[in-house]
């Protein structure tokens, strides 16, 4: 690594390296180097490389990727509700952009991602049955999603104001949205709303001003 390469780098903190301890030491590393040098230093790095974690269910633990800026959300039974502001994962929210909940997750908790304006993606598993009050509620950053078959329930707010969404796609499992559950998305385009509804509550589909198609998968 050639002279001054890092030099000026004063905000670099971490250093993840592919390789081992004994192979980093053999790397020749010029002068005026000192950022690289005295960052902290974390070997045998992988595309699975766990930044942070922690439980979010009686069977449920996260994970935070930082360099793919993954949640992951693994196990089985519900997600714990939380309050505004309150997730385990509120300390990291400026860089998670993407979810993935996996299967054996049955509840997406209350305020899960209360206004994680970063978030992009999102996959959620045939697993979940109920997306909880306010929890994707000002993701302006995520453009489409898809709620799978076995959702039977979408609280109030669950996406309020999620102003980048462009396609909803709800799956022929639900029975209930939540009043004001799609409330001020903006940019929503198109909608498809699965055979099993019943029951849609106030608000739930109101000031989207750019909606102009919604497919029902059941009969008139």
């Amino acid at each position: 690594i050639g002279i001054a390469a890092f030099n000026n780098c004063t905000k670099l903190s971490d250093v993840y390296y592919t390789g081992t301890a004994e192979q980093w030491n053999t790397i020749k590393i010029s002068t005026d180097n000192n950022p690289l040098i005295n960052a902290t230093k974390h070997f045998e790095y992988t595309d699975n490389y766990v930044s942070y974690s922690g439980t979010c269910g009686d069977n449920l633990t996260w994970t935070i990727n930082g360099f793919t800026n993954t949640l992951t959300i693994s196990g089985t039974g519900a997600m714990y509700d939380y309050s505004k502001n309150n997730t385990p994962w509120k300390d990291h929210k400026n860089i998670i952009e993407n979810v993935v909940i996996c299967d054996g997750v049955t509840t997406i908790g209350d305020y899960a991602f209360y206004n994680y304006t970063y978030i992009k993606n999102v996959s959620i598993p045939n697993t979940v049955t109920k997306i909880g009050a306010d929890a994707f509620y000002k993701c302006t950053g995520l453009t489409s999603v898809k709620i799978p078959d076995s959702v039977t329930t979408i609280e109030g707010y669950a996406f309020y104001q999620c102003t980048g969404l462009t396609d909803v796609v709800i799956g022929n499992g639900v029975k209930r949205i939540g009043s004001e559950a799609f409330y001020g998305c903006s940019y929503l385009k198109t909608m498809t709303i699965g055979k099993g509804m019943e029951t849609i509550g106030y608000y739930a589909i109101v000031n989207c001003s750019r909606l102009k198609d919604v497919y029902y998968l059941g009969t008139e």
